[in-house]
C-alpha cells in the first residue's frame, strides 16, 4: 500500500515592523494654496502646515459738515487687525488628508488633518478672522465720531505656534504729521498685515488710500527625511 505524503513545506516569514521616518531637520514648501481644498499627502513622513488669517481692512476718516473742512489739519479712521498665525507639525501616509476651508475676507481659515498614522491625533488648526477698522468722523479740531482699530485675528489648535495678529490702530488726532494710521501686525512675518485707514489732511480726504482685508492662505512644507520611493 502506497503512502501518500500530503505534508506540505512550509515558510515562516517574520513580519518585518513598518518604521516611520526620522524627525526632519528641515522643511521645504511644497504648496501654498489661497482657495479652500482638500489636500492629498504624497509620500509618508512629516509636514509642517502653516495657517495664515484674514486681516481686517483700513476705515474711512470723514468731515461732520461741509463748512468745516478748512479747520481739519489731519486726522485718521481705525485700520485693520492683523492676521492670526497657527501651525502644526504632523505625521502623515501617503494618500492622508488636509481639509483647508475659509480661505476668502472675513472667513475663519483652517485646516483639519485627517491621518492612517496610528495613535496620531491633531487639533484643528483654527485662524479667526481680524477685524476692521471704524470709520472717524472729524468737525473741525474735534473728534465728532471716533474711529476704532480692528481686532486681531485669533489663532488656536497649532502644536508648533499659535500667534495672535496685533489689533489695529485707533484714529489719529488733528494735525498728525502722519495721519495714516497703519494697520496691526500679522502673527507671522509672511501673514497678512491690517490695512491702513483713509485720512484727511487739511481740507482733502484721502479715503481711496484704504487698505484692504487681505485673505488668508495655507502653507505646506515637507521634511527632509520624508520617504519618496
Amino acid at each position: 500500500k502506497r503512502r501518500v505524503n500530503n505534508r506540505a513545506d512550509l515558510e515562516v516569514f517574520a513580519a518585518v515592523p513598518s518604521t516611520f521616518p526620522a524627525e526632519p531637520t528641515d522643511y521645504t514648501l511644497i504648496a501654498k494654496y489661497t482657495s479652500s481644498q482638500t489636500w492629498i499627502a504624497p509620500e509618508k513622513g512629516w509636514y509642517l502646515i502653516e495657517v495664515h488669517g484674514a486681516s481686517g481692512s483700513g476705515a474711512r476718516a470723514d468731515y461732520a459738515n461741509g463748512g468745516d473742512e478748512a479747520y481739519v489739519g489731519g486726522g485718521s479712521g481705525g485700520s485693520g487687525g492683523g492676521g492670526a498665525y497657527v501651525a502644526s507639525v504632523v505625521k502623515m501616509n501617503a494618500g492622508d488628508t488636509v481639509v483647508l476651508s475659509g480661505l476668502a475676507v472675513a472667513s475663519n481659515a483652517s485646516a483639519t488633518v485627517n491621518t492612517t498614522v496610528s495613535g496620531e491625533f491633531y487639533d484643528k488648526l483654527l485662524a479667526v478672522a481680524a477685524g476692521n477698522g471704524t470709520n472717524a468722523r472729524f468737525d473741525g479740531y474735534t473728534v465728532a465720531f471716533p474711529g476704532s482699530g480692528g481686532k486681531g485675528g485669533v489663532a488656536s489648535g497649532g502644536n508648533s505656534a499659535n500667534v495672535n495678529g496685533s489689533d489695529g490702530y485707533a484714529n489719529r488726532g488733528t494735525w498728525s504729521s502722519t495721519p495714516s494710521a497703519k494697520g496691526g501686525a500679522p502673527g507671522h512675518v509672511d501673514g497678512n498685515t491690517g490695512g491702513v485707514s483713509g485720512y484727511i489732511s487739511n481740507s482733502t480726504a484721502y479715503n481711496s488710500k484704504i487698505g484692504p482685508a487681505l485673505a488668508g492662505f495655507i502653507k505646506i512644507s515637507r521634511g527632509n527625511t520624508n520617504v519618496t520611493a
